[in-house]
């Protein structure tokens, strides 16, 4: 099966900002966590012919996204100015071993059957622990790559499509409507952007617990959804093995890593919270961000927390027993156990102690929440 490969060289000046989705790899450089060598395991039986583009294949057909280095980190040297050996130099029967790498690379991919000579006995061998995963199809691979396995072609002028998920129109909107808000500092507030609810003085009680509760229910990796500023945070998350703040207003997001960047357990990305799902965690804690929401939002939200896969839910709930639909952006008081969320009962209530009002922060099972 025999490609006809086309690239076109860039120079290093005019490289893009960020790598770029590819539908293919080079087995000479593979940078990704180590949970890819359990979903995807190392074909052994492929020698040599159709390694890199099965390995990309079976990739991309798990679930891992595919992408190109923006600029140059390593490079391979097949020229003859070192003077060690090839692999076709020690390995004397490479071609045979190479014959059946073909045919396994052509069953998996095009479905071709293996020849009937003697020759080629093994070369299916374990292919159902070295196949396609089921996470997106083999003819979704080849739409996107832009090639036809069982017809050897390459699809002209393709271009491929970013696997990043696209934005929506009202993500779009909370983003801007955010962005303002940080800009103009609406809520007004001397010690920080995020408000009167995120000073220190309004967060004694909780800084003051929230140690206690990463402990008793062995919370080591924190995900924080809608992390504002990180002030009264910042002061809590030493003990913390790793600590993940999201919020939707880059340029904020920006400041906070320039603030606290020397420190090695923290990190700082962009979320919509409502539409993006969560890398998983120990608990995502959820302050002060629902109760800036409509009803709708925030059950879109906790549906996302949910699918996170993480264990606990820490979030704002006000013991009122009701919820009035909000009429415009701001803050208001949202009760978690009532009517639309009726989330259960919490196994943990942490009271804010502020005075005339009912909030606090309620610590959930993520998978006792209900569907949405």
């Amino acid at each position: 099966m025999n490609f006809l490969a086309i690239s076109v060289g860039i120079s290093p000046d005019k490289g893009p900002e960020r790598p770029t989705p590819t539908a293919f790899v080079a087995a000479g450089f593979l940078f990704a966590p180590s949970d890819i060598i359990e979903d995807v395991p190392y074909d052994p039986h492929i020698y040599f012919q159709g390694e890199e583009i099965t390995l990309a294949v079976r990739l991309w057909t798990h679930g891992w996204d595919l992408f190109t280095p923006n600029r140059h980190v390593i490079y391979h040297d097949y020229t003859q100015r070192r003077r060690e050996k090839r692999h076709w130099d020690d390995q004397t029967n490479w071609s045979a071993l190479n014959r059946l790498s073909e045919w396994r690379v052509r069953h998996l991919l095009s479905g071709a059957s293996v020849a009937a000579e003697k020759e080629f006995d093994g070369a299916l061998v374990d292919l159902d622990e070295y196949g396609l995963g089921d996470s997106r199809t083999l003819a979704d691979y080849e739409a996107f790559a832009g090639v036809r396995f069982a017809d050897c072609e390459v699809v002209a002028d393709h271009r491929l499509e970013s696997t990043e998920p696209k934005i929506s129109a009202q993500s779009e909107i909370r983003a801007q409507t955010f962005t303002g808000i940080w800009q103009r500092r609406d809520w007004a507030n001397t010690e920080t952007v995020s408000g009167g609810g995120a000073t220190l003085a309004e967060t004694r009680a909780i800084r003051d617990a929230l140690p206690g509760v990463f402990r008793e229910f062995e919370i080591e990796v924190l995900g924080d959804a809608g992390c504002g500023e990180f002030n009264w945070m910042s002061h809590i998350v030493e003990d913390l093995r790793l600590y993940l703040g999201f919020d939707i207003v880059s340029d904020l997001l920006k400041e906070v890593r320039d603030r606290h960047g020397s420190r090695k357990n923290l990190f700082f990305s962009q979320a919509d919270i409502v539409d993006d799902v969560l890398p998983k965690c120990d608990a995502i804690l959820c302050r002060d961000c629902l109760t800036h929401m409509t009803h709708e939002e925030a059950c879109a939200a906790l549906s996302s927390m949910k699918r996170s896969g993480s264990t606990f839910l820490i979030g704002t709930t006000h013991l009122n027993g009701r919820n009035k639909a909000p009429k415009q952006v701001g803050w208001h008081p949202m009760d978690l156990m009532a009517a639309p969320f009726r989330l259960p009962d919490p196994v943990k209530i942490i009271e804010e102690s502020l005075a005339g009002t009912r909030k606090s922060l309620g610590v959930w099972r993520l998978a006792d929440l209900p569907d949405f």
